[in-house]
């Protein structure tokens, strides 16, 4: 989030930012992350929302990070985040029903509490 902004415009740029999409609503907060790394003095916290959204992927990322957007189904997302807990876990979790968690992890490769 940049200074003064609030998480929901934090969204709405990021989205468009990194996919090239508008986000029209946003229905709910999905979930929240948090990663302690201690070994890097790091914290880490994400939220990720429901939104409707319109328009074509195209990114414009100004910090050059973000190249390419694509939809992927479950499965692709199941391979390519194998290993990473926080982002997996909980993305699953929230697909399965479960609404508003909050989950803690104690670095990207451990187990993970749920609040």
């Amino acid at each position: 989030m940049e200074p003064g902004e609030t998480a929901l415009e934090a969204l709405v740029r990021e989205v468009r930012e990194e996919t090239g999409l508008r986000v029209r609503s946003v229905e709910h907060l999905a979930y929240v992350i948090q990663v302690e790394d201690r070994r890097k003095n790091e914290r880490t916290l994400a939220m990720a929302f429901r939104a409707t959204y319109e328009g074509l992927l195209n990114p414009r990322d100004p910090d050059g990070h973000i190249v390419e957007a694509r939809f992927f189904t479950l499965e692709e997302v199941e391979e390519r985040l194998k290993g990473h807990l926080p982002l997996l876990e909980p993305l699953k979790a929230y697909l399965q029903g479960e609404r508003g968690r909050f989950y803690a992890y104690a670095g990207w490769h451990a187990p993970g509490v749920v609040v």
